[in-house]
């Protein structure tokens, strides 16, 4: 499985500590990951590695959290009529 949408490969990401950052990488070969944490995410100042989902939440409670720019949504058209009026 290669996920397509969400976290890109090679992209780095803000961690929740502030000023740490860390890369989604290619997991290694033949390594089995499930079907909702499926981004490998590295660190170097932490020094570890972890599994994320596409929204950046990770697969246990002690590590970080990638901090994921959410997507541009198109405002309603019950707000245009309300800018409108």
């Amino acid at each position: 499985m290669h996920p397509t949408d969400g976290l890109k490969i090679g992209k780095l990401y803000r961690l929740g500590f502030p000023g740490i950052a860390a890369r989604v990488i290619d997991p290694p070969a033949g390594v089995e990951r499930s079907s909702e944490y499926c981004y490998l995410v590295e660190s170097l100042v932490l020094r570890s590695r972890w599994w994320v989902n596409r929204r950046g939440e990770p697969d246990n409670i002690h590590t970080p959290r990638l901090i994921v720019p959410a997507a541009q949504k198109t405002p309603d058209a019950s707000w245009k009529t309300i800018a409108q009026h």
